[in-house]
């Protein structure tokens, strides 16, 4: 069977552009930052965040159980009754998530579509020593509050891996900002960050040429 040129246009005309699209997870660690697009995320007040491994606090989680290898650390304190400088001031962790980025390859066009979900994992400290273990999270995407997290030290000493302290799903297919707060509560608080998962569409785009019109 022989098929004509017209017929033959308009299989290569329906095959113009062949998509395949799937989800995928990309974790933000908080010391290495984005693994995509390089985004770091923003630490504030500067001075009163550090690396886990070279804090100088009580907190001493196992690092295998840790993404990477890291986690930061910070402390809440309502008022200067250890000398810290930063005492009563909110601290703040900022990543962007779900940038747009596309190259070109030949003829494959590759974008990564912005998803639709994020989630922040943390490691609950259950400190019974000075500053007790207690987790006073507020969360803001885009600058409004979405959720709280706010537990109490069971004052055993223990460690809690990988706790998914945030999740937010279904969220517009846009750049967006996600920001974690300590302090609201205005009591002694602990955050030992692990690392912020997002997730977003990725879609190929390849295109097929005519040899000849």
């Amino acid at each position: 069977m022989h098929l004509s040129s017209k017929v033959i246009a308009f299989y290569v005309a329906s095959l113009l552009f062949t998509l395949v699209a799937g989800d995928v997870n990309v974790t933000i660690d908080d010391q290495l930052g984005d693994p995509i697009n390089g985004n770091l995320f923003s630490y504030k007040p500067a001075g009163a965040w550090a690396s886990g491994v070279s804090c100088g606090c009580n907190a001493n989680p196992d690092l295998s159980q840790v993404k990477d290898g890291t986690w930061t650390w910070t402390k809440f304190q309502p008022d200067n009754s250890s000398d810290d400088p930063f005492y009563g001031k909110i601290r703040s962790a900022t990543i962007p998530f779900f940038g747009e980025s596309s190259r070109t390859c030949q003829d494959t066009v590759l974008t990564r579509y912005k998803g639709a979900a994020v989630y922040v994992k943390a490691v609950l400290f259950n400190s019974k020593f000075s500053p007790r273990g207690n987790s006073d999270f507020t969360f803001f995407v885009d600058d409004q509050q979405q959720a709280v997290f706010q537990q109490m030290s069971t004052n055993d000493s223990t460690y809690d891996y990988n706790v998914t302290i945030f999740s937010m799903n279904n969220l517009s297919n846009q750049q967006h900002v996600l920001r974690i707060e300590i302090g609201h509560l205005n009591e002694t608080a602990v955050a030992l960050l692990d690392s912020v998962i997002y997730t977003y569409v990725s879609r190929s785009a390849t295109q097929l040429h005519q040899s000849r019109r």
